[in-house]
C-alpha cells in the first residue's frame, strides 16, 4: 500500500505520466480509480470492517466520475481538494482502527491528485 501512496505520488509529478493521463478517456480513468482496491486489503488484515473498505472505495470512484464529468477543468482543482478534504475528515471522525491515517490519505491522493488532472495536455504556462 505504501508503494502505491507514494510512487503515485511521485509518478504523477513527472510531465509524461500526467500527459498520458490527460489523453486517455473517462473510462480509462475511471478503470484507474477503480483499480486501486488497496482499502480492501485492511479488513484482511484484521483492522476495519468490510463495509468501511467499500464505502472508501465507492468514495474514490464516484468522486473521480463526478469531477472528471460534471465539474470544469478550471474548477477541478478546487472542487477535488474539498471533495477529498470532505472524504478523508469524514473518514478519520468516524474510523475507531488503529489505521486511521489509511482513509484520509488514499482519498486525497486518489481524488485531489488523479481525478483532478485536466482532460488533456496543455504547454506550460497555458492558463485554463
Amino acid at each position: 500500500m505504501a508503494a502505491d501512496l507514494i510512487g503515485g505520488m511521485v509518478a504523477f509529478q513527472i510531465p509524461e505520466t500526467r500527459r498520458h493521463y490527460a489523453e486517455t478517456s473517462l473510462g480509462s480513468r475511471l478503470v484507474l480509480a477503480i483499480g486501486h482496491v488497496q482499502c480492501f486489503a485492511l479488513p484482511l488484515l484484521g483492522e476495519g470492517t468490510w463495509g468501511r473498505a467499500l464505502k472508501r472505495w465507492a468514495g474514490v470512484v464516484c468522486g473521480t466520475m463526478l469531477l472528471q464529468s460534471f465539474v470544469a477543468e478550471q474548477d477541478r482543482r478546487l472542487v477535488g481538494s474539498a471533495l477529498a478534504l470532505f472524504l478523508g475528515s469524514a473518514d478519520l471522525a468516524t474510523d475507531l482502527t488503529r489505521q486511521r491515517w489509511f482513509g484520509p490519505v488514499w482519498a486525497v491522493k486518489l481524488v485531489a491528485g488523479h481525478a483532478t488532472l485536466p482532460n488533456q495536455c496543455r504547454p506550460p504556462g497555458t492558463v485554463v
